[in-house]
Order: structure tokens, then C-alpha cells, then sequence
């Protein structure tokens, strides 16, 4: 018998993903090495690893991204950004920032929260004890979507360069 066909990578694959990636535990949740955590209620999906992870799984996704001048991360990451399943701060920016507290060191995380969490989980888990959201602040850097653009990254730096914007 034939193997079923693959989905062709998209947003709603990722978030098909993440879903199944978690039912089964291949992707932990609030560990100190996770992907995934729930803070404030909700699921948070830290940034760019949670695309990278998928886009190792999923290496197809090269040819599509060099073909809208993309790193393989960032075209999932638009895809997932175009379903809105994701909250905006109240400045407009997508990603939030979490601290972590942990007993020895404390640490910042970038990431979405998603608007609601049964996008991914059928129960939600309780919070995460060590992380705590940082409202309205976003890492350099991250705060553009055309910053995901090369011509807005500083040479031979992912980081964009322009000047935050509300």
C-alpha cells in the first residue's frame, strides 16, 4: 500500500504539526528546552525555534522559501502569521517577550502567544511556573514584518536594521 501523500508545508500544516507534535510528545511543552509553553493562559511559541524545528522536519520548505528570497524559518513563520491565530501587543508588534526565571539564571524568550490555545491543545495546560510575559516589549530586531525581507537586514546580519514603528 502506498504511503499517504504529505501535506504541502503551509501554515495551517504547521499548526497541524504542532498539534500532532505535541499529542504525541515528540514536541515538549514548558520545559527548559521547549518550543512550546503556556504562559498567560495561552500557548507560546518561541521564535525562530519552533519554525526551525518544523522546517528540519519539513526540508522541501528551502526550495519555496529561496523562491520568495526567504530563510526557510521565516516563510513558515509568514504562513503562520497570515492565519491570526497569534495576538498582537497593543503596539501592533507580533512577537512578545517572556522572562525566565529559572534557579540559577534568569532569561529572556521571544515568541507569539497564540489568541486561543485550543488551536493547539484539546486540554490547556497550566501555566508555566518560570515564564512571565513582558507586556509590551519586543527584542530588536524582530519587531517589522519587512525586516523578514533581506534588504531591510543589515549586511551579513539576520537582525533588521530599521527603526521601530508603531
Amino acid at each position: 500500500m502506498p504511503a499517504p501523500a504529505k501535506a504541502m508545508p503551509s501554515g495551517e500544516d504547521f499548526i497541524a504539526w504542532l498539534r500532532q507534535g505535541i499529542e504525541s510528545r515528540k514536541l515538549i511543552i514548558n520545559d527548559a528546552k521547549a518550543l512550546v509553553h503556556t504562559v498567560d493562559g495561552t500557548a507560546y511559541l518561541v521564535s525562530p525555534g519552533v519554525f526551525q524545528r518544523y522546517v528540519q522536519e519539513h526540508p522541501e520548505i528551502q526550495v519555496l522559501a529561496r523562491q520568495d528570497n526567504l530563510h526557510d524559518w521565516q516563510w513558515v513563520q509568514k504562513r503562520f502569521e497570515k492565519l491570526g491565530l497569534h495576538r498582537k501587543q497593543d503596539s501592533g508588534l507580533n512577537i512578545w517577550t517572556c522572562e525566565v526565571t529559572g534557579p540559577r539564571k534568569s532569561r529572556r524568550l521571544h515568541g507569539y502567544l497564540l489568541a486561543e490555545p485550543s488551536a493547539l491543545f484539546a486540554e490547556v495546560p497550566p501555566d508555566n511556573p518560570y515564564l512571565s510575559l513582558a507586556r509590551n516589549s519586543a527584542p530588536p530586531g524582530t519587531t517589522h514584518a519587512r525586516c523578514l525581507r533581506p534588504e531591510f537586514r543589515a549586511p551579513g546580519h539576520n537582525a533588521c536594521h530599521m527603526p521601530a514603528t508603531r
